[in-house]
């Protein structure tokens, strides 16, 4: 599997390079969901009898709704199982789907397992859950215009959901992502440094705020041994956050909330960004609560989480290990696109 570590580094350069390899234009014309479509068909189409077994569902098998971050018992096609084109058209459909920064975030997160592996073997450990060739890839429904449809991609550290209502309705969520390490110190990813940015402005915010604020954003301040939402599949009613809520920080920090809060609606595309920024405005930004716990230093344990009516985002480094970090993305009511089907439902007589 190096040539395909070798490949997704290639197209953490350039990402518009997977469409490329499959003799697909860059069409800067086409949206989001026209270029999803025209990748999962080809895809879909150079799928044998035996693959498809394993590769397609129907739209509402309640596999869709496998939502598990540990890497493994998700159903779909193992990368193993794949020919070496056929891994060039799933990096094609997340190129499509994610924003260049999503994507960019997705395929580091995948190059970075080869490294995994090889810190493995150099201690003599088999490798059970790590390896680019244990992801999967599974759709459901028909990939075609006027469809509904979705599309999951899973494996350690990674969970991509996308869904397509109607051909036209878009929805990505969950979308999670992870890094171990999350600072690479040695070897030949050394300087690596996975969702720093996320960190970062979480961090900002927190040391941003006054004492009085911290007492709130700080309370409970103990640190959870991973992301609160965890494999939950149906948010509601399950996370009430309190910690220090938008409407009582100043104009310096709001800003702050809102730069980390679009650092994460961006990693889908631009042209449906604003699917994501209408569920934020929906719940009304003065709605939106922060909590942190952990230490405040870099390099420490540290957990933040960002929760309004319709929305919750996480970042935590986890109880397993140090330099180890999951975060995440939840649409509350939309998740695995709840919110486009049951519009479709409503509108298409049936």
């Amino acid at each position: 599997m190096r040539k395909l570590t070798c490949l997704l580094v290639a197209m953490l350069i350039l990402p518009s390079a997977a469409f490329a390899e499959n003799g697909m234009a860059d069409k800067a014309e086409e949206t989001t969901i026209e270029l999803m479509i025209e990748a999962a068909t080809r895809f879909v189409q150079s799928l044998t009898d035996e693959q498809q077994k394993s590769a397609l569902y129907p739209l509402d098998s309640k596999e869709r709704f496998d939502y598990k971050i540990v890497p493994f018992h998700v159903e779909g096609i193992k990368f193993k199982d794949l020919r070496a084109g056929q891994i060039v058209m799933v990096n094609t459909m997340m190129n499509a789907g994610l924003s260049n920064q999503g994507y960019h975030k997705a395929a580091s997160i995948m190059a970075l397992e080869d490294y995994l592996v090889e810190l493995e073997a150099a201690a003599g450990t088999p490798s059970r859950f790590h390896g680019i060739e244990k992801y999967s890839i599974a759709i459901f429904g028909k990939p075609a215009a006027g469809e509904s449809w979705a599309l999951r991609i899973h494996g350690h550290h990674l969970y991509i959901s996308l869904t397509i209502a109607d051909g036209k309705l878009y929805n990505a969520g969950p979308l999670y992502y992870g890094a171990s390490p999350h600072r690479v110190t040695d070897g030949t990813m050394n300087g690596w440094h996975i969702l720093d940015d996320e960190e970062n402005l979480g961090r900002n915010i927190v040391l941003s705020l006054s004492k009085s604020q911290q007492k709130k954003a700080m309370a409970p301040a103990a640190m959870p041994d991973g992301i609160l939402t965890d494999m939950i599949v149906d948010l509601k009613g399950k996370i009430e956050t309190e910690g220090v809520a938008y409407s009582e920080m100043n104009a310096s920090q709001q800003a702050a909330v809102k730069e980390l809060v679009m650092e994460n609606i961006y990693n889908i595309p631009r042209d449906q960004a604003h699917t994501r920024l209408d569920l934020v405005q929906k719940g009304g930004w003065e709605n939106i609560r922060f909590a942190w716990a952990g230490s405040t230093k870099v390099g420490e344990k540290m957990f933040y989480i960002l929760q309004g009516p319709e929305f919750i985002l996480e970042y935590c480094e986890v109880s397993m290990g140090s330099n180890h970090i999951h975060s995440v993305w939840r649409d509350t009511n939309g998740d695995f696109g709840r919110d486009i089907l049951a519009e479709h439902l409503a509108s298409s007589p049936h």
